[in-house]
């Protein structure tokens, strides 16, 4: 399980039970989106440092929770068609957004650390982390690896336990409907690895929506089978830094796990042939908020990232990490380049010093 810093005495936030949050909360300016997402964050940093029970905590961030999606939802709009690699401003502003998730992840980490087990403090702890995950993604960046560790860590503690399968609602995820952790923990795999980016957030929102309808269709299994002509499982290391990969690159080891998408093939399939011989979305459960060749296109665009064999991108594949030398100097990168011997530089500052008197003296 995640570990957490010693709380300390000396913390202050400015609430320590619901009514005070409340009243605080009444304060808080939200027509300044810098400073209210700024305070909340301070005060879940203060808040999580303090010791209190594990109840009580719960109780403040179940308060909280309703003005952080709040925020934060306004405030991912920023960041909306921005193009790629962000503007240092820009990038501030997706850590800010990340590092509020994690603060309520940390948050609702201290209730299980002081409360134990319970289906809810868990269910709470992966959405934080997949809200954390999917801030990366949404701005066209990969997750980094302590937000994959997470993920996985929190599914690792309860993959054993009927807790993974108790079904847990939660007004701030697709409006209450009921989820288990596994589900839950498996959607956010599935969607990070289809390559969704350019899909509008309607239509990524319809298709989590499919998929928590479909969880008959995923399991997560530590062994599994694979036949010509089936949909090849993809598999994912619970000590891992990384999604979902293929089979191409995986390692064996005892922490490795499979997810058979034959199941999830055939139910997309299926869906796709009803709707081509005339069944409307509504009548298949697929909503109404997209025509029926809308729909298709969207069945297919699903399919073809999650069940078809297909390539790992280049973040996906391993690579050895190979050293790099720092070479100062027009003689010795001469030496690098016509492949002469080459003396790695030691005193970097004294090369540096030494190139800036060159350009002193000849310009």
């Amino acid at each position: 399980m995640l570990s957490l810093e010693p709380t300390d005495d000396r913390a202050h936030p400015a609430f320590r039970d619901v009514a005070a949050c409340h009243k605080w909360l009444g304060q808080l300016q939200l027509t300044n989106l810098n400073l209210a997402q700024s305070s909340l964050r301070s005060e879940l940093d203060e808040l999580n440092r303090l010791t209190l029970s594990g109840k009580a905590r719960l109780n403040i961030l179940e308060a909280l929770r309703e003005t952080v999606a709040q925020v934060q939802n306004d405030f991912a709009k920023k960041l909306v068609g921005k193009a790629l690699p962000l503007a240092d401003e820009e990038l501030d502003l997706l850590l800010s957004l990340a590092d509020l998730w994690q603060a309520m992840l940390h948050g609702y980490l201290r209730c299980i650390e002081s409360s134990g087990m319970g289906a809810l403090l868990y269910q709470r702890c992966l959405f934080y982390a997949r809200c954390r995950l999917t801030a990366f993604t949404a701005a066209g960046y990969a997750p980094d690896p302590r937000s994959w560790q997470q993920l996985h860590a929190l599914y690792a503690a309860i993959e054993a336990s009927p807790l993974r399968r108790e079904v847990v609602r939660d007004p701030y995820f697709h409006d209450n409907l009921p989820v288990t952790c596994q589900t839950l923990y498996l959607a956010t795999l599935l969607m990070h690895h289809a390559r969704l980016l350019g899909l509008p957030r309607s239509q990524l929102h319809l298709a989590e929506h499919w998929l928590l309808h479909w969880p008959d269709t995923l399991a997560l299994v530590a062994s599994s089978n694979l036949s010509k002509g089936d949909a090849p499982p993809l598999v994912v290391d619970l000590h891992g830094q990384q999604g979902l990969r293929s089979l191409a690159y995986a390692q064996r080891s005892d922490s490795l796990r499979f997810l058979p998408l034959v199941p999830l093939s055939k139910q997309i399939r299926v869906k796709t042939i009803l709707l081509k011989q005339g069944q409307t979305p509504r009548q298949l459960e697929l909503g109404d908020s997209l025509s029926t060749q809308d729909c298709i296109a969207l069945l297919d665009k699903l399919h073809a990232g999650w069940c078809d064999a297909r390539d790992d991108s280049l973040a996906d594949v391993p690579r050895q990490t190979e050293s790099v030398h720092l070479c100062a100097g027009l003689e010795k990168s001469y030496g690098q380049i016509a492949q002469k011997p080459f003396k790695p530089v030691k005193d970097v500052s004294k090369a540096v010093r030494d190139a800036q008197q060159q350009i002193a003296t000849f310009g």
